[in-house]
């Protein structure tokens, strides 16, 4: 089985090729290197983060709070 790609937009798509089945389109440059995060990138870092801190550093910080008192 083939993995799965989304079908092609309209305005990428070049040619049908019948004899392979498939639609041949034109390349999109990759994304460059060190370009800045979008907002759905910003916020799962943000929740990660957040998770985080609110299971393990929180516990640990506790924890160092209890031995000190």
């Amino acid at each position: 089985m083939a993995p799965y790609s989304p079908p092609p937009r309209d305005d990428d798509v070049v040619a049908w090729d019948s004899r392979r089945g498939v639609f041949l389109v034109r390349d999109r440059p990759a994304p460059r290197r060190g370009e800045p995060a979008t907002l759905g990138e910003k916020i799962l870092v943000l929740a990660a983060v957040n998770l985080w801190f609110w299971t393990v550093g929180l516990k640990g910080a506790l924890a160092i709070w209890e031995r000190l008192s």
